[in-house]
């Protein structure tokens, strides 16, 4: 959740709570190299491919690369499934894991498609395009019983690897579209990229196992996928920490503290809707921000904070650096809302308002997997 994810981590975050997996820990770029080796299974969601890389720098490499020669598991959907393909660009060659080529690199821009993150950025003296949007269908292979499984995608990539590229096992391709599927281009441009390539590998580096995920198949508005992903996670949940939510400890509680945090976070709500209504939108290194992706993070930490039982509170060191994180992204996003109304550097106070919405999430989700509710369905 450091720089260059926006909101999308928090898919993972929920589809491990809803298989049971309650130990989770959220790695930002200050404490991924330190903290990796305790991981088991690693999460890289979407966002700026780019920026993640430039953020984990040479140290983030090189943990990765440790981490790989443990017996873990990798999973990269969309950016993520990007980050340790071979490349030779500047940021992302440190990462260069696998050799797996994708379908939507391409020498010349394609008629129709524009210069946007959302659809084609240069790529060296070449173009990464993004044909497709939303849905799309994927036809799982092997012995899935589920026959099609549909899956959003914003961005993630088809991959086109050699038949004979050692250690790789193709898990699903990309089948068709649906009546949601957007194409910036039109649709024959996204269907001699994008149909009948690989959508979800399965991949051997050393004694490590990587899934890597063109669409979404965390995200919780998509059963069928979650449903799918299980079904090639189930034969590694061994390896996991998947356990009940842990019991409250003997730590001294504060109600206080749980109110007054609630407080901060639904004030910071109400100042982050106020923004969604003026269809703002930032163009900060090679992907789209909007307020939106603030607003998800907030309402992802609404819904459990009042899943809290009356009187429950937290334990006061904790606490009250929680209140803190929470005032402070409350004061971040007024200043945001402020730089918008006055003409100030709006783009900066939103990626600020962003890493503040982040960071008091990070450090309210174990809170409460240990003091709330988390076994209980969000609504």
């Amino acid at each position: 959740m450091g720089e260059g994810t926006a909101h999308s981590w928090t898919w993972w975050a929920e589809y491990f709570e809803k298989i049971g997996f309650y130990r989770q820990q959220y790695l930002d770029e200050e404490n991924f190299a330190s903290r990796l080796g305790g991981v088991d299974f690693l999460c890289l969601s979407g966002g700026d491919t780019f920026a993640i890389a430039a953020g984990l720098g040479p140290a983030g490499a090189r943990a990765l690369g440790e981490f790989f020669s443990g017996e873990k598991v990798y999973l990269g959907s969309c950016a993520g499934a990007y980050l340790p393909l071979r490349s030779s660009q500047e940021s992302l060659r440190r990462f260069n894991f696998l050799s797996i080529p994708v379908a939507n690199i391409v020498s010349d821009p394609p008629l129709g498609l524009e210069f946007s993150p959302r659809t084609m950025i240069p790529y060296g003296n070449r173009y990464l395009i993004h044909p497709v949007r939303d849905e799309v269908v994927l036809r799982p292979l092997g012995s899935c019983p589920q026959a099609t499984v549909t899956a959003p995608l914003f961005g993630g990539p088809p991959f086109a690897p050699g038949a004979d590229t050692p250690g790789l096992i193709p898990r699903a391709t990309y089948e068709n579209f649906t009546p949601r599927t957007s194409f910036p281009a039109g649709p024959e441009l996204a269907r001699r990229i994008f149909q009948g390539r690989e959508a979800v590998l399965e991949a051997r580096l050393g004694p490590s196992t990587l899934f890597l995920l063109g669409p979404h198949l965390e995200h919780p508005r998509f059963p069928a996928a979650n449903q799918f992903l299980t079904y090639l996670l189930e034969p590694y949940f061994a390896r996991g920490p998947k356990t009940a939510p842990a019991e409250p400890g003997p730590e001294e509680t504060s109600p206080e503290l749980l109110r007054e945090i609630k407080k901060e976070l639904s004030r910071s709500r109400f100042t982050v809707q106020s923004l969604t209504q003026l269809s703002l939108s930032f163009e900060i290194g090679r992907k789209l921000y909007e307020p939106e992706k603030i607003a998800e993070l907030l309402e992802f930490a609404w819904k459990r904070i009042r899943k809290f039982r009356p009187g429950a509170g937290l334990p006061v060191a904790a606490g009250e650096t929680l209140r803190t994180q929470a005032a402070r992204l409350r004061e971040n996003l007024e200043d945001f809302g402020a730089a918008v109304r006055g003409g100030g550097e709006a783009a900066g106070m939103m990626l600020q308002s962003l890493r503040s919405a982040k960071r008091f999430l990070a450090g309210f989700l174990p809170l409460y997997h240990r003091w709330g509710c988390p076994g209980e369905e969000i609504n």
